[in-house]
């Protein structure tokens, strides 16, 4: 694996070696001044500039064993000449190009040395003749869609940066993750949000399994005939056996119920009608369903005491365990946002990087490595990127013998727009039902498409004129604390900085302009398109506006769940799994209709929005539809819980690890694409949010304590689901998920600070109100005889069902002799469930026993007492904020610095503004990088050069042709983000990380 970058980077390095056989590094010895190198016009290179010029470069040369099965299947298959797989498989050119080798070996001399070397023109008509290659795709997936690991031979210095490879890394050797033995440490390479993800889901897992042993007392009371003698197939299900489901019931008088029948489910309430001799004699009595289970005593409420205060401390403990994860996760891996601050509102005018560099060298000392300056060039960027589906349109359409030219058309203007006139001049006429649907964007042809590179270019033309602001700026600094001491020394309240009071400020930006400055996200995650620009009223007013589909949703998910489980509990539970899965599609494409500045933020609202949803669509939304005196019955609210625990632990992972969708697009899409951009296009992995993934893991603990009481044996539910759920996602980032942008710890701080402390408060509050409900049938004894005639009745529900019942008198055995009265146990509209409020709800003359009556109190006032902790925990928040408007609001972490300097890290990204596009498989670079080392984007092509994929090359094909058309073109204007680097221009003391090189032997 990788014999060709191992010896590559044999024959480039010149190395000495230490006694230990340790390479020492003089990188520092051979960095030049900077004046030097803009002077020469010198240009940094990167080893993915290099073009490769024989054919087998074009993919990873891969061992077998080292390779995803699926690979390995689409490899055999593709060999054996199956073609109903591979259509194209005996014209791979992953298979023709030694062919070509052999071919062109052959007709060379004896002894005359021959390189295979294949000229790009050549290469490209190889290419295209032979059709696109399916294993090349595959090794896009490998290099490009996964996140790929350094091999251990390849990992710098004793303070290894990052495991993590950028994607298509070429420089050095890389493997894909083992997804058993990964551990959590390097998870964190990802971004902090995933190692703290996977962090926290493994705890929390640990902690609902304690609480469930914890519950064992409660879980035994339960199963035991000393709650419930009625056998029932449920009941005796080891499953539910562990629940509060109450089987022990009879029917019992209640002439009352009939003024409260909404209070009561339709198969607990009946009119009974007694039967003479086989007649009715027309003496109608309603019956109601009594739960004779006996309730809950000191012990099962101690015991559910106990657990509370056990989550209670599980909970805070753990948070605070989580924002120490979080500094770890932090300081073991080195980036740029540790280095880097952004200034949100820049005079707009400011956009020469010299200025921002001199401002804080002069005021700080600090010394400035990067500075990039973001304009509002949206739609320019748009344009830009418009213009470039256009031109690859119009080269799908070229003719045969051109397909082989076609990198070399898009690199040329002049030759595109040549290319296209001939096209039109040879196209016939277009039919008018096609004309219809071209709008659609279908049947484009030549006329159509030259048309519309015409109109797009003039349209960049005039956007080329458009003077342009800076909206914000990134500046990367040389070490860690001097991005602390700038932070701390421009950290003013957000009145004086929105308002520009400079007299607040002790370092005002050309002594008039108050800067407000955070620190930056990471390169990937920032959003330079649309989303820099925005305000945080606007975002505000953008999220709250978003909420209201987000409640029609709700409401309509709540409908549909009410209609099914009129048919069956079960599957209205399995309804609102489902609910829960594709729900959030939806919800995605809502939250898309926000703007925000980096993908943190964006992940963070996403996380508020779809835990919402699932929160109340699986918890409240349940609790809502189910009949109060349906909490404990067969059938019921506990069964419909069992089907979402269900599909938790089985359901969810498992469509989630067959991906049935991306092994479709890859095994039958894939090998029948036209070309190798629309294959690799089905390559691109699965891609998630895992914003989605942090709400599965709240919505488990959130379900765990809501039903609790009721249902305690669910944190056992609760702790394998999270489990399942950690293996299942380790395995789908590691094999199947896309490459995503690092991002912080948003989601976690809000998840720790806001929900978790929810979840206390929902597990104390339900809880009281569950032990006051006890046990769950609306009923209450008069104390007096019940005058009800014996004999046979026959009930009449309300669902028009009917059935036989026999009601005995006292003296024949019959335990409940009086009559019964409706009483509301519910006590959902109260506040404390204590019951003291409530006469009927007093143990002398209601339902409560004495144990229950005082435990009642007792859960009550605590979750008062939680309630009110939580508010005090809300509001030292609100404080802050409101300190936070007249002072400076940023502290420090405590992170450990590192000591170590920005430019000796060899895997760090700096602020490259660029754009995303479908159409292409790598980012558009929205700014001039001729003055930037490579090695710090956090992407490359292995095939291509980052010039390849320049908007800045493309305005100024179109500045040419407007000038070779006799338009005026202005190109001093700035209409790109600037962006400068300054490298180090002195010999300094070496890094750690950069004495020691570890060898790579060969």
């Amino acid at each position: 694996m990788w014999k060709r970058f191992s010896q590559n980077r044999k024959s480039e390095m010149e190395v000495e070696l230490d006694e230990n056989g340790i390479v020492i590094d003089e990188a520092d010895d051979d960095e030049e001044d900077l004046s030097e190198m803009q002077d020469s016009n010198y240009e940094f290179q990167a080893s993915t500039e290099h073009q490769p010029t024989r054919f087998e470069d074009l993919i990873f040369e891969d061992d077998d064993r080292e390779i995803t099965y699926g690979r390995r299947i689409a490899r055999y298959l593709t060999e054996r000449g199956y073609k109903w797989y591979n259509p194209r498989g005996a014209n791979d050119p992953d298979h023709c190009g030694n062919e070509h080798a052999d071919h062109h070996q052959d007709e060379t001399k004896d002894g005359e040395e021959n390189d295979n070397i294949l000229t790009p023109s050549a290469r490209n008509m190889l290419v295209e003749k032979r059709g696109p290659s399916l294993d090349s795709a595959w090794a896009y997936f490998e290099h490009i869609a996964l996140p790929r690991k350094l091999c251990d031979h390849a990992q710098f210095g004793e303070n290894v940066n990052s495991f993590k490879a950028d994607p298509g890394e070429t420089k050095l050797p890389t493997e894909l993750y083992p997804y058993l033995t990964t551990p959590e440490g390097q998870l964190g390479d990802f971004g902090i949000g995933i190692g703290i993800y996977f962090w926290s889901m493994r705890r929390f897992s640990c902690m609902c399994f304690i609480a469930g042993l914890l519950y064992i007392p409660l879980i035994h009371y339960y199963r035991s005939d000393d709650y419930s003698k009625g056998p029932h197939p449920s009941r005796d299900s080891w499953v539910l056996r562990g629940s509060a489901i109450c089987t022990d019931t009879m029917w019992v008088p209640c002439p009352t119920c009939v003024d409260n029948e909404d209070k009561f489910d339709r198969n607990r309430l009946a009119i009974g009608i007694l039967e003479t001799d086989g007649d009715d004699d027309g003496n109608e009595v309603y019956f109601a369903l009594r739960n004779l289970c006996s309730g809950n005593n000191w012990e099962q409420g101690l015991n559910h005491l106990g657990v509370t205060f056990f989550m209670f401390v599980s909970i805070f403990v753990l948070s605070w365990l989580l924002s120490k994860g979080e500094l770890k996760f932090d300081e073991d891996n080195l980036t740029a946002s540790d280095y880097s601050i952004r200034v949100t509102d820049p005079p707009e005018d400011a956009t020469d990087p010299d200025e921002w560099e001199q401002y804080f060298s002069e005021n700080f000392g600090a010394r400035v490595v990067y500075c990039t300056i973001a304009m509002n060039n949206e739609k320019l960027i748009d344009a830009l990127a418009k213009r470039r589906t256009i031109a690859q349109a119009i080269t799908h359409i070229l003719p045969p013998d051109l397909k082989g030219e076609k990198n070399a058309i898009l690199d040329d203007d002049e030759e595109l727009e040549t290319v296209a006139a001939s096209l039109v001049a040879e196209s016939p006429p277009t039919p008018l039902w096609k004309k219809c649907l071209q709008p659609l964007g279908l049947f484009q042809d030549a006329v159509m498409l030259k048309d519309k590179f015409e109109e797009i270019n003039g349209e960049i033309e005039e956007l080329l004129k458009v003077n342009y602001k800076a909206t914000n700026v990134f500046v990367t600094f040389e070490y860690e604390n001097q991005q602390r001491t700038v932070l701390s020394s421009l950290s003013v309240g957000k009145i004086w900085s929105f308002f520009n009071v400079a007299e607040k400020c002790d370092f005002p930006f050309r002594g008039e302009h108050v800067l407000h400055a955070e620190e930056a996200a990471e390169p990937e995650a920032v959003r330079w398109i649309y989303g820099l620009d925005s305000t945080v009223t606007r975002r505000v007013l953008q999220f709250l506006v978003t909420i209201i589909p987000l409640m029609g949703l709700l409401f309509l998910c709540g409908y549909i769940v009410s209609e099914v489980r009129n048919q069956s509990v079960f599957w209205s539970g399995m309804m609102i799994s489902i609910f829960n899965s594709i729900i959030p599609i939806a919800v995605r494409a809502i939250n898309g209709l926000e703007i925000h500045d980096n993908e943190g933020y964006a992940q963070a609202s996403l996380y508020f929005k779809i835990t919402i949803f699932r929160w109340a669509n699986t918890a409240v939304l349940t609790t809502y539809l189910a009949e109060f005196t349906d909490t404990v019955s067969d059938e019921a609210l506990i069964n419909s819980l069992l089907a979402v625990f269900i599909a938790e632990i089985f359901t969810s992972p498992l469509i989630q690890l067959l991906d049935p969708v991306n092994h479709l697009k890859r095994h039958l899409l894939a090998p029948r694409a036209m070309n190798q951009i629309a294959m690799n296009n089905r390559f691109t992995g699965t891609f998630y949010n895992i914003a989605e993934r942090y709400t599965n893991m709240t919505k488990i603990i959130f379900l765990c304590g809501w039903y609790g009481v009721i249902f305690p044996a669910g944190y056992f539910f609760g702790a394998l689901a999270l489990l399942v759920q950690y293996y299942a996602d380790k395995y789908c980032l590691l094999r199947t998920w896309h490459n995503q942008p690092r991002i912080g710890n948003e989601i976690s701080v809000i998840g720790r600070l806001y929900f978790f402390p929810v979840v206390l408060v929902v597990m104390s509050v339900v809880g009281s109100y569950y032990w006051a409900g006890f046990p769950f049938d609306n009923l209450c004894s008069d104390n007096e005889e019940s005058t009800t005639a014996v004999g046979t009745y026959t009930l009449q529900f309300r669902n028009e069902t009917s059935s036989a019942f026999t009601w005995m008198s006292p003296d024949e055995g019959n335990e409940a002799f009086y009559d019964f009265n409706y009483c509301n146990q519910n006590f959902l509209g109260a506040f404390p469930a204590t019951g003291t409020g409530d006469e009927r709800a007093s143990a002398d003359n209601g339902w409560m026993s004495d144990d229950q009556y005082t435990m009642s109190k007792y859960y009550g006032w605590g979750s008062v007492a939680v309630l009110t902790l939580v508010l005090l925990h809300y509001l030292q928040f609100i404080v802050k904020l409101v300190r936070s408007l007249f002072y400076g609001s940023w502290t420090d972490s405590g992170e450990i610095d590192s000591g170590e300097r920005y430019s000796d890290q060899e895997s760090i990204a700096c602020y490259v503004p660029q754009k995303k596009h479908k159409s292409f498989e790598y980012p558009l670079i929205a700014c001039d990088i001729d003055l930037i080392e490579k090695k710090h984007i956090s992407w490359s092509d292995p095939v291509k050069p980052y010039s390849t994929y320049s908007l800045v090359r493309d305005a100024k094909h179109v500045q040419e042709l407007a000038k070779e058309q006799g338009r005026e073109a202005d190109e001093s204007n700035i209409v790109f983000a600037p962006i400068k680097h300054w490298p180090p221009s002195k010999k300094k003391k070496k890094s750690k990380s950069k004495k020691k090189l570890k060898a790579v032997a060969e």
